[in-house]
């Protein structure tokens, strides 16, 4: 999972994924998640960001967009980035890099 990427599609989806070439003259997308808005779980907070999986109701691992759906393909933010890592991961990252103390 090297080329985690924003997708934006002419829908005005964004859609965040793993994009991998396929040769198919497309962008596939694996593992896409879309990002959105959540209420504060404190009363008067800010809203908060949060990410859910692009196709909640299917098995299929990724999806693959024709070119004339895409507008443009972007690097998010590395904290959106290391957000989707933990999403998709089963692995528990750490917060911050650095080294581990004990």
């Amino acid at each position: 999972m090297n080329n985690i990427k924003m997708v934006k599609l002419i829908s005005g989806e964004e859609i965040l994924g793993n994009i991998v070439p396929d040769g198919s003259g497309g962008v596939n997308v694996q593992k896409p998640m879309v990002l959105g808005m959540m209420p504060s779980p404190n009363p008067g907070g800010q809203p908060q960001l949060g990410l859910g999986e692009y196709l909640p109701l299917s098995d299929e691992t990724g999806v693959r967009f024709k070119n004339e759906h895409v507008l443009f393909i972007y690097t998010p933010k590395q904290q959106i980035v290391n957000a989707y890592r933990a999403s998709t991961s089963n692995l528990a990252l750490p917060q911050s890099s650095g080294l581990i103390k004990p």
